[in-house]
C-alpha cells in the first residue's frame, strides 16, 4: 500500500469512527439515559437561577463552588447556564454541555495518541475503543460535574505536549490555563493536577525542554485562573 492511499485509508477509517462514536451518543439524546440524577438536578436548578438572576439558589453570585450534598464543581453548571440562556430550561439543555465535550474529547484523545506514539494506527485503535467505551458514553448522557475533569484534563494535555513538541511557549502557556480550569471541574483536581504539573515539570526542566523563566511564567498564569478555587479549598481547610 503507497503512502498516499495509506493515508487516505486512514482518514476514510478516522471519519467512520468518529461518525460512529457521534451517533452512539447522539441517537437518543437527551433521554438516552431516563434516570435524571440528583447531582444534575441540584446544578440544573442552580443553573437556572444563575441564568435569570446571577445568583445561586443560596444567593451566592456567580459562585466558584456549590454547596449542595457536601460540595458541587461548578464548570459544569456554567456551561449549562449558558445551554439555559440560548434554548431554554430542558432536559437538552442541562445535558448539551456533557455531550459536546465528550465528542471534542474523541477528537483531542486521538490527536494526543497520535503525537505520542508517532504511529496513525495505534491512534485509530485508541480512538475506536474510546468510541465505544460504555464509560466514555455513560459520560456524555449524564451531566455530572464530575464528568468535566477527564476532559479537560486531556484538553490541558494535548496542549501542554503540543507546545513542547512544537517548541512553541504561548501554546504552553495557554495549557496552564486549562491545567487552572481542571480545578472547577471536580474537587479532586486540587491534589492530582498540582501534583502532576510539578513532576512533570522537574521532568521538562531535567531534559532541558522548559527553563526557569518559563515555569514561572507557567506558574504565574496557573495560579492566576486557579486562585479563587485554591483559596476556597484552604479556607475551608
Amino acid at each position: 500500500m503507497n503512502e498516499s492511499i495509506k493515508r487516505n485509508y486512514n482518514k476514510i477509517l478516522f471519519v467512520i469512527i468518529i461518525i460512529i462514536g457521534i451517533v452512539i451518543r447522539v441517537y437518543n439524546f437527551p433521554e438516552g439515559m431516563k434516570e435524571i440524577n440528583i447531582d444534575e438536578i441540584i446544578a440544573a436548578m442552580n443553573a437556572k437561577e444563575i441564568a435569570e438572576t446571577g445568583k445561586d439558589l443560596l444567593g451566592l453570585s456567580y459562585p466558584i463552588y456549590l454547596k449542595g450534598l457536601g460540595g458541587q464543581s461548578v464548570f459544569s453548571l456554567y456551561l449549562m447556564t449558558i445551554c439555559i440562556k440560548i434554548f431554554g430550561y430542558t432536559l437538552f439543555s442541562i445535558r448539551l454541555p456533557a455531550l459536546i465535550i465528550s465528542i471534542i474529547a474523541m477528537f483531542v484523545f486521538y490527536d494526543l495518541i497520535k503525537k505520542i506514539s508517532k504511529n496513525k494506527n495505534v491512534a485509530l485503535l485508541g480512538l475506536s475503543l474510546l468510541a465505544i467505551s460504555p464509560w466514555h458514553i455513560l459520560q456524555s448522557m449524564w451531566s455530572w460535574d464530575c464528568n468535566m475533569f477527564p476532559h479537560f484534563l486531556l484538553i490541558a494535555m494535548d496542549i501542554l505536549y503540543t507546545g513542547i513538541l512544537k517548541n512553541k511557549k504561548i501554546v504552553v502557556y495557554i495549557s496552564m490555563i486549562f491545567f487552572a480550569i481542571t480545578l472547577y471541574c471536580y474537587g479532586i483536581a486540587i491534589y492530582f493536577v498540582p501534583v502532576f504539573l510539578l513532576i512533570f515539570s522537574i521532568y521538562l526542566i531535567k531534559i532541558k525542554k522548559i527553563n526557569i523563566k518559563d515555569l514561572v511564567i507557567c506558574i504565574f498564569i496557573f495560579l492566576i485562573f486557579s486562585l479563587p478555587i485554591i483559596t476556597m479549598f484552604a479556607i475551608n481547610a
